[in-house]
């Protein structure tokens, strides 16, 4: 008696073979989606930070949970130079949406948020180079934003590594090397404008530091108005040159670097409008004191 298998039987074994393939393929595809940019893979022990367990958005509320690992070349803090902060926080932070919560994060850290480091919690690295070195940190940008794959106790994780960049400034002194330089429009007079260009530099200003009356531009700006020039301390400041006229300077919000488009400019262009002492500043601008 001869037996023949159906067509159905014969497709068993390769049914079971393209279902064995099928599982390869995933846990390939799973290891590659570590590997690619977004996902790197990074020290399992030491680069994951408590709160890692899982595949999870950062909570704000974790923020003390970062750990600091290093800073880029080993630089140390030094007036008018950035230096790069690695940092590793539990969860995923988005690299989307221009990388907002990466950045609010930096400003936090750089502010005096308190994280770990490799002995223990309770430290801001950030803040206490800074401080030996008499100096001032400057949140810049956070210019680094990488999700990777680690190993806890509790199993698998996802971290984020975040660069944190900041400027060192002198705790007594000019915010940024910035010269007088290049035209000028109208003077320090009661009832006029005036237009100063600044030629700024080491480091010269980021884009990220724009914006109202409490961003680093204006800051800088007021600075500048409020004390004498640093090659020339004899001077007088504009500020004692308005009073002396009976009057007080305005900040106006028009007051920016020059960057269309750019990262970094040297060139700050202040502006202002001397009003009488008694008089209230224009809608819109800030008296400099």
């Amino acid at each position: 008696m001869i037996i023949t298998k159906s067509p159905i039987d014969s497709r068993v074994p390769l049914r079971r073979r393209a279902w064995s393939l099928v599982g390869v393929f995933a846990i390939s595809l799973g290891a590659t989606l570590l590997a690619v940019p977004g996902h790197a893979l990074a020290d399992p022990q030491t680069n994951c930070p408590a709160g890692s367990a899982g595949d999870h958005a950062f909570k704000m509320a974790d923020l003390g949970k970062c750990v600091y690992v290093n800073t880029d070349h080993g630089k140390k803090p030094t007036a008018f130079e950035t230096v790069d902060y690695n940092i590793y926080c539990p969860g995923r932070i988005p690299v989307s949406d221009q990388l907002k919560q990466a950045k609010d994060i930096g400003k936090k850290i750089t502010g005096g948020e308190l994280i770990h480091d490799s002995e223990g919690p309770g430290i801001n690295p950030i803040v206490s180079q800074h401080n030996e070195a008499g100096l001032t940190p400057v949140f810049v940008d956070t210019p680094h934003v990488f999700h990777y794959g680690c190993h806890t106790g509790s199993g698998n994780g996802v971290a984020t590594h975040i660069k944190v960049r900041v400027k060192a400034v002198p705790k007594s002194g000019t915010p940024t090397n910035c010269v007088a330089f290049g035209s000028q429009n109208g003077d320090i007079e009661v009832g006029a404008l005036m237009d100063r260009e600044y030629k700024c530099k080491d480091p010269m200003i980021h884009a990220t530091q724009r914006g109202g009356f409490d961003s680093d531009v204006k800051k800088i700006a007021m600075w500048l108005l409020a004390n004498p020039p640093a090659k020339t301390p004899s001077l007088e400041t504009d500020v004692a040159k308005a009073k002396k006229l009976g009057g007080k300077i305005c900040l106006l919000q028009t007051t920016d670097i020059q960057c269309a488009p750019c990262t970094w400019s040297d060139k700050l262009i202040v502006r202002v409008k001397t009003v009488k002492s008694s008089e209230a500043c224009p809608a819109g601008s800030k008296q400099v004191k």
